[in-house]
């Protein structure tokens, strides 16, 4: 086995990513020799690699898991000062706790590798009945489509409110 100083000059630049041609004219061996360096090297580039990635996405999953232990309970009080309000939510606030709602959700969701959206596919025209109900079910629902043919997207409850109006 050849552990010359060239060859781990050659495979520290391997590990760095760095292209045959680089680490040819870096070193100053054989543009074969690098070749074939570089496929003795290749599994254990791969398995490091992978280390680095299990590594940093544990590393992110304990950063979720810390979002969720010290924001949920700030959540909770947020939202328990907004019961005990006399004045109703502005349609801002409204929308900004939703958002901060759906949010967390998607995060939950994607922490524990289920879809952060769910699509339902839709006929175009719904009756007031139908929209009530869909409504009633999931108020957040999206309806891809509409009757003018543009690609849009709007819940349920928008084409409700604009039906009514």
């Amino acid at each position: 086995m050849d552990d010359s100083p060239q060859k781990l000059r050659a495979k520290i630049m391997y590990f760095e990513y760095k292209g045959a041609g680089e680490i040819h004219t870096a070193v100053g061996v054989t543009f074969r020799s690098v070749n074939r360096w570089m496929v003795e090297w290749r599994e254990e580039r791969a398995a490091q690699t992978n280390a680095l990635v299990n590594a940093i996405r544990d590393k992110n999953t304990m950063a979720i898991s810390d979002l969720f232990s010290s924001g949920v309970p700030m959540l909770i009080e947020c939202l328990k000062k907004i019961g005990e309000r006399v004045e109703p939510l502005t349609l801002k606030e409204a929308k900004d706790l939703t958002d901060i709602l759906c949010a967390f959700d998607k995060i939950q969701r994607l922490d524990v590798g289920k879809p952060t959206e769910i699509i339902q596919d839709s006929k175009n025209e719904f009756s007031i009945e139908e929209l009530k109900k869909a409504v009633m079910e999931d108020p957040f629902i999206e309806i891809k489509g509409g009757e003018d043919g543009r690609d849009r997207s709007e819940t349920r409850r928008d084409r409700l409110i604009e039906e009514e109006t």
